[in-house]
């Protein structure tokens, strides 16, 4: 019988793909090699000591997943068999700012693609983060590297963000020391500080630690061309120009020079450029200091050294006179002593006594109407002034306790009032 003239190239056809016996089947029957993940990425997520895998699936059946991490010098780390339908994974325990290569194998049965990536884990941040030197435009930073991890670099930022000049002084990226030059007197600056790795490496990915912050405020300016004056014999006036920085407020201060010892000190408002100091002693040496202040920063202070004016000295109580037993009067002649005591240095030093004589017929006990002033001898005629005779008391040393004085030529015989 002759074959169906459709069915001969059929069956040849059948038995070209069956092959014969012990033969390999075609290439288009064998199972097909899976597609290896997308976007395959390991990042840190800015968590030290850890890496996160993440991909997106490739086309065609898949039985699983093989993800292996390797250390930087090719050992295996870590090795996880995953399902299928997983995309992400977590790797932790690692040591922190380590560069990572991660392998993703995507299975099917014997059959595997493989897809890999480089990943960084985050440095630890630095410790012990401190200040020094802090002047009115400087300051240094001080800190200590992480302890148990990989890093390269110090990432330093500041706010305000003002220009300023950062010197590195062992001159090596991983010195925990740099020096800040231009900042503004008085200002708050917040800065903050990071660990770095894998900044030295060409073309690689930085990873960064988290933050550390501190805050500062550099000292404020101290004033310009301080002036101060004697206002009067209690009181000083001063004045000066305002700083260039961020203040709030002077404090004004007064010393006794001779003793060291502090008699003024008060605060007074930012827009104030003048002040006056009272309830200070006539003739005194005080030193005025003002410095400027910027919330808890201080400026250097700016000093001027005053002398108070000198004033009259004060008047004895009325109830002071010679008495009539320290006198010797002759007749052309009064000699008496007095006490030095009985005037006071507080006004200023005393340097002279003068004695004013004056003549009065048959009143006694006459007491000047004004105690710093004599009587108006011309409305009372039986009142005669005399010439004042000045004493002088020695500058140097300390005053007498009594003075002597003798008024008239001396000559006739002594009549003592003692007796």
């Amino acid at each position: 019988m002759t074959p169906h003239p459709h069915l001969t190239p059929l069956c040849v056809q059948s038995l070209a793909v069956m092959g014969a016996p012990g033969e390999e089947p075609p290439h288009h029957l064998q199972p097909p090699v899976p597609a290896a993940v997308l976007s395959l990425r390991a990042q840190s997520g800015n968590q030290s000591g850890t890496l996160w895998v993440n991909w997106d699936r490739g086309g065609g059946d898949l039985s699983g997943y093989l993800l292996s991490l390797y250390n930087p010098d090719g050992s295996q780390r870590a090795e996880q068999r995953l399902g299928s339908e997983v995309t992400e994974f977590v790797f932790s325990g690692l040591v922190p700012g380590r560069l990572y290569q991660a392998e993703v194998l995507s299975l099917s049965e014997e059959l595997s693609n493989r897809a890999g990536t480089l990943g960084r884990t985050a440095p630890r941040p630095p410790n012990s983060f401190l200040f020094g030197g802090v002047t009115n435009t400087s300051l240094e930073i001080t800190w200590s590297g992480p302890v148990d991890s990989d890093y390269d670099d110090f990432d330093l930022q500041w706010t305000p963000e003002d220009q300023l000049s950062v010197i590195n002084p062992y001159h090596s990226r991983t010195s925990g020391s740099r020096i800040l030059r231009g900042m503004f007197p008085g200002r708050l600056y917040t800065f903050s500080l990071r660990t770095v790795s894998g900044a030295t490496e060409h073309g690689a990915t930085a990873t960064y630690s988290a933050p550390i912050h501190k805050k500062i405020r550099t000292k404020p300016e101290r004033v310009h061309s301080l002036h101060c004056h004697p206002e009067s014999s209690t009181s000083i006036s001063c004045s000066w120009a305002p700083p260039v920085a961020d203040y709030d407020s002077y404090t004004i201060e007064c010393l006794h020079r001779d003793s060291q010892t502090l008699v003024y000190s008060r605060r007074t408002r930012r827009n104030s450029t003048s002040y006056v100091i009272t309830q200070l002693e006539p003739h005194k040496h005080y030193t005025v200091s003002v410095k400027v202040i910027s919330d808890t920063a201080t400026s250097e202070e700016a000093q001027e050294s005053v002398v108070t004016m000198i004033d009259r000295p004060p008047v004895p109580p009325l109830s002071t006179r010679v008495s009539d037993k320290s006198a010797m009067v002759t007749k052309s002649s009064i000699i008496f002593r007095f006490n030095c005591s009985w005037f006071s240095d507080v006004n200023g030093a005393i340097r002279f006594f003068t004695v004013v004589v004056t003549e009065s017929e048959g009143v006694d006990n006459l007491q000047p109407r004004h105690p710093a002033l004599l009587p108006d001898h011309k409305s009372n005629s039986s009142i005669k002034s005399h010439r004042p005779v000045s004493s002088p008391v020695t500058a140097a040393g300390p005053r007498p306790p009594t003075a002597e004085v003798s008024l008239g030529t001396g000559d006739g015989e002594l009549e003592d009032l003692r007796a």
